[in-house]
């Protein structure tokens, strides 16, 4: 049985979405979904376009879907480490998370 998985690499200036599927013995990994990530110069500040972002993530599974991936087990993100945003005790963010480039 071949298990699917799909990754999503949010880089400084674009992003990506690969499905992967490991047969037991290699792991095939599908490029899937390509996209821009342009950071918003907003009140002298760079932020992440992160409503953008998650508009692209969402194409991404919807990609993976149309290339067959119909059973994927995990997903996983990777992004800037040092970047993050505010969650309220309600689960919303609290603000556009700032760029990494910001001043």
């Amino acid at each position: 049985m071949s298990h699917e998985v799909l990754a999503f690499d949010l880089g400084a200036s674009g992003g990506r979405a690969v499905g992967g599927r490991l047969d037991g013995e290699q792991l095939t990994a599908i490029p899937l979904h390509r996209f821009p990530n342009d950071p918003v110069h907003l009140h002298r500040h760079l932020y992440w376009d992160i409503l953008r972002l998650f508009h692209e993530m969402k194409q991404g599974l919807r990609c993976a879907q149309q290339q067959g991936f119909r059973r994927l087990q995990s997903m996983g993100i990777d992004t800037w480490g040092l970047d993050f945003g505010l969650l309220g005790a309600n689960g919303e963010l609290l603000g556009m998370p700032y760029h990494y480039r910001d001043a």
